[in-house]
């Protein structure tokens, strides 16, 4: 037996040194040590969320439990925009999915600037759907994202959400619209209409778990 790993030792011996010392195997070795915790925790914590809405009990679990786990594990799903990371096999996909992950890749690429040096500012959560802001330095640039958990065919066609820091002797664009910040500080920004089962064309937010995204910008020089 001795006499077998000693002569396993001497033929991998040596591609193992060279593979160990690699910096860039290093480098994902490492990573994937650090960021293990993590996906552990933040894994744990989403399914424990929405442990009730996955059984279908919502009905029957009593609303402190509801508001609890909302609002205890709510945050870290926020945190970590809702996911650690995303698999894909390339080769399965058609030719529309693949432009659709090559707009969707550029279009992070040229918002991570902006991503990677925000404030987060998460809303209290809401009836059916969960809300964050990301806010860039000098408050001049607001990403607000909406998350839907289940739809609900009753959804308020004026639902609306606070942003913080806003100047209201200042304007600000919204989509085309041009708004006064003393009207947003007042009333906030309207949540993307959710569907209802009968404004199928006009909703953003369509089904369980969709999303959207609202960009905010304070326009230069417009103190009044």
């Amino acid at each position: 037996m001795n006499h077998l790993t000693d002569k396993l030792m001497e033929k991998i011996g040596p591609f193992a040194e060279v593979v160990s010392t690699n910096k860039y195997l290093c480098s994902l070795r490492d990573g994937f040590m650090v960021a293990f915790p993590a996906t552990m925790f933040a894994s744990i914590a989403i399914i424990s969320q929405y442990l009730p809405a996955t059984f279908g009990l919502e009905g029957i679990t009593p609303q402190w439990l509801l508001d609890f786990l909302n609002n205890f594990f709510g945050p870290i799903g926020n945190a970590i925009f809702g996911i650690l990371g995303l698999e894909l096999d390339l080769r399965e996909c058609s030719n529309k999915e693949k432009e659709q992950l090559k707009e969707a890749i550029a279009h992070y690429k040229k918002m991570q600037p902006f991503l990677l040096s925000v404030t987060l500012f998460t809303h209290p959560y809401h009836e059916g759907y969960q809300a964050w802001t990301a806010i860039s330095e000098f408050n001049s640039i607001y990403l607000t994202g909406f998350y839907t958990t289940f739809a609900k065919l009753r959804a308020s066609r004026n639902e609306r959400v606070q942003l913080p820091n806003i100047d209201p002797a200042c304007m600000y664009q919204i989509d085309e619209q041009t708004i006064s910040g003393a009207v947003i500080e007042k009333t906030g920004i309207r949540v993307p209409l959710r569907f209802n089962g009968a404004n199928g064309e006009m909703a953003r937010l369509k089904g369980d778990y969709s999303s959207a995204l609202c960009w905010m910008k304070k326009l230069e020089n417009s103190k009044r």
